[in-house]
């Protein structure tokens, strides 16, 4: 699915843009920016992303002083490239 994307880091406001072209990551406005996701399986054994505690940072300051007053569902952080390839394999597995 192509999807058109705009976040702001949660701690510093700054906008992040980028669109999603057949599962390929294009115009990314903060190169360095980082996914803090929180996936849960679901009973079709599918992967569902708990959206409250998922967000975008811009560089990982903000990430590191987000996660030091967060006490929710543990999660993982990636680039946004590298989720996409992590999504994609566990879609095809």
């Amino acid at each position: 699915m192509d999807v058109q994307a705009e976040a702001h880091c949660p701690i510093c406001e700054t906008p992040i843009r980028f669109d999603i072209r057949k599962t390929r990551l294009k115009g990314l406005t903060v190169p360095d920016s980082l996914l803090y996701v929180v996936e849960l399986p679901t009973t079709t054994g599918r992967i569902s992303v708990q959206c409250e505690s998922t967000n975008l940072f811009d560089t990982k300051d903000c990430l590191d002083k987000w996660a030091s007053n967060y006490h929710g569902r543990r999660g993982s952080i990636y680039a946004i490239e590298d989720y996409l390839r992590h999504r994609l394999a566990k879609t095809l597995n």
